[in-house]
């Protein structure tokens, strides 16, 4: 990332897009960028062809060439980006180099959850009226704010931001239900008809511009990298499991050795009862559970033909003794079972031992939209995935916080109710909303579903960031991705399908193995904060003899970090680097992407 700066205003740039843009140390925006998404709401991914950078020490002005192309979509744009003073303007003049069908082409601006939630705002409209609209605490299933030309708000006491659109209609969308931390200003509004067809030679014109106005001199940003806790707020180690693996191979006996030092208590496994190979699938879960000792965390799809569906599948329990801990009835389209209350009494008279829940095997946005009843409910249920939206690294480290709002949100619509998260996964695991088929992957490229950071120090790091922010808000159960191969914890006995991709073989063991199996004889999560969360953070867990501190890097750059806690460390070690760290005055050098662990006495 390249950090640029105006007069009044400091903003990172990085692969055509703008980043963190504060005035001193209030976050303003936290992202403006421009993006193609297909028919079925996929991101085409942007290609920079020509760049050109001019850099003042006070001013900046970026010129680029970009193509968004995968078949049938081929689109050019043009942008121009330029600081100066208290503005910044991002332009795009873009054609269509074919014909195609589109659900969006534009700009998109993020508001930050921190500096915005919870406030009012202006907005000014196409015919030039005005209305105040809120940016919601808690996160909003609809549009805060429609049909939008500018919108004014106050970012901190004695910063007013303005922020104007032109080339199309706006409107804001509360980016949390697919936990990403922020709140997102877009275009063309849902109400329109999507997808729209685009033709070869069609032009999009758009303009985008943020007006900063403040009253006071703005404090320098603090550099001083801390983190601290206390252990006046103690939360329960949410349950941890997994789910099988989407390989067709079972677990093999080395495989069932090493994931059985893993902390897990609970296998999950998706029936579809009117598949043909359910039987297939549930009897590889009922198997490798039993090897593993782990009960299944059931989600069981159910049709309008769900009466003979479900009595199959007790059945099937019953003949194999099949160890069931939980079980989430989903409908069609992922959603929450319509009989729910019916079916959960025969459930219950058969199987009293299974703790029987609702909810989505979808993201948070499917639940708060249908907002299922849970009184005959044991738990709640819905998955989160970092990128639906946007998937480099940076986006995937800011979103951690929302999920802490989620879990937050879902407790205020679920009351009483305990919040399970499952599954977490890097990638989609399918598209939600999709209208078509997705393809099967070209030979030499990875699934849609894999993320070949799997298999780095990046996806440890952020998993322990993940469970920090779900064990503090209060989440009960997580199944983190899946037991082995290139969604897992281990590569396993057998090599990945693309390793030109995932650069991975047989045997490798991964480093988000080795930071979960830490985490064993642990029960309870002491909350913690980060002064520069974005740069690093940190979990620390509780035993009865023992506190140990994860603290990680999310920086490319070697930080110096004071550690605020008063106690005296026993032991201090990288999982990652083959270095002996040490302690000095309660200071400690983090490199980059490390994760190191620190025991302390209890």
């Amino acid at each position: 990332m390249k950090k640029l700066r105006t007069n009044h205003i400091t903003v990172l740039y990085e692969n055509g897009a703008l980043r963190q843009i504060k005035l001193g140390d209030t976050e303003i925006l936290r992202m403006i960028y421009s993006a193609v998404r297909d028919r079925n709401w996929d991101t085409i991914e942007p290609k920079i062809e020509d760049e050109l950078l001019e850099i003042g020490e006070n001013s900046f002005d970026i010129k680029l060439k970009v193509c968004y192309q995968t078949n049938p979509i081929h689109f050019v744009a043009e942008y121009q980006i330029s600081g100066e003073k208290n503005k910044i303007r991002f332009e795009m003049t873009g054609t269509a180099q074919s014909d195609f069908l589109k659900n969006r082409i534009g700009f998109c601006v993020l508001h930050p959850i921190r500096e915005c939630a919870g406030k009012t705002a202006t907005a000014i409209h196409s015919d030039g009226s005005t209305s105040e609209f809120l940016f919601p605490e808690y996160i909003s299933p609809n549009q805060p704010v429609k049909n939008v030309r500018a919108m004014i708000w106050e970012a901190a006491p004695g910063i007013t931001a303005r922020m104007s659109f032109s080339g199309d209609i706006f409107e804001m969308e509360d980016q949390r239900n697919w936990t990403d931390a922020s709140f997102k200003t877009y275009c063309t509004p849902l109400e329109l008809p999507f997808p729209a067809e685009i033709r070869k030679g069609d032009t999009v014109l758009q303009v985008v511009e943020l007006t900063i106005e403040t009253e006071k001199n703005q404090k320098s940003p603090v550099n001083d990298f801390v983190f601290s806790w206390s252990d006046e707020r103690i939360s329960k180690l949410p349950e941890l499991g997994t789910a099988i693996s989407s390989r067709k191979e079972t677990l093999t006996h080395g495989e069932i050795d090493l994931l059985g030092n893993l902390p897990f208590q609970h296998l999950r496994v998706e029936v579809k009862m009117n598949h043909p190979d359910f039987a297939d699938v549930f009897g590889k879960a009922m198997r490798e559970g039993k090897l593993l000792g782990w009960p299944l965390f059931v989600v069981l799809y159910l049709s309008e033909n769900h009466s003979n569906e479900y009595q199959k599948f007790a059945s099937f329990c019953r003949e194999l003794n099949v160890k069931v801990s939980y079980l989430l009835m989903v409908g069609p389209n992922h959603l929450p079972f319509a009989e729910f209350d019916e079916l959960s009494a025969q459930i219950r008279n058969d199987f009293p031992e299974i703790l029987i829940g609702t909810g989505v095997n979808a993201y948070f946005a499917e639940l708060n939209r249908t907002r299922p009843a849970i009184e005959k409910a044991d738990f709640v249920s819905f998955t989160i995935c970092p990128q639906v939206h946007v998937s480099d690294s940076a986006t995937l480290v800011e979103n951690l916080e929302a999920q802490a709002e989620v879990v937050s949100s879902a407790h205020v619509l679920f009351p009483g109710k305990p919040i399970y998260i499952s599954p977490v996964s890097l990638k989609q695991r399918f598209n939600v909303v999709a209208i078509t088929a997705e393809p099967e992957p070209e030979p030499g490229t990875l699934p849609s579903s894999v993320d070949p950071r799997q298999r780095t120090a990046f996806a440890a790091v952020w998993t322990l960031g993940s469970l920090k922010f779900l064990s503090q808000s209060g989440c009960r159960l997580i199944s983190y991705y899946e037991t082995v191969d290139w969604k897992g914890f281990i590569q396993g006995e057998f090599n990945p399908d693309c390793p030109e991709k995932f650069h991975a073989k047989a045997n490798d063991i991964f480093p988000i193995y080795e930071a979960i199996k830490e985490l064993s004889g642990f029960s309870q999560v002491i909350h913690s904060h980060s002064s520069h969360p974005l740069l690093f953070d940190g979990l620390v867990v509780k035993s009865e003899l023992e506190t140990k501190l994860f603290i990680f890097s999310f920086s490319t750059e070697e930080l110096v970090v004071t550690l605020n806690t008063g106690l005296q460390p026993k032991e201090i070690r990288s999982l990652l680097y083959s270095t002996n760290p040490e302690l000095s005055r309660d200071q400690l050098t983090l490199q980059a992407w490390d994760l190191m662990v620190i025991k302390f006495n209890t």
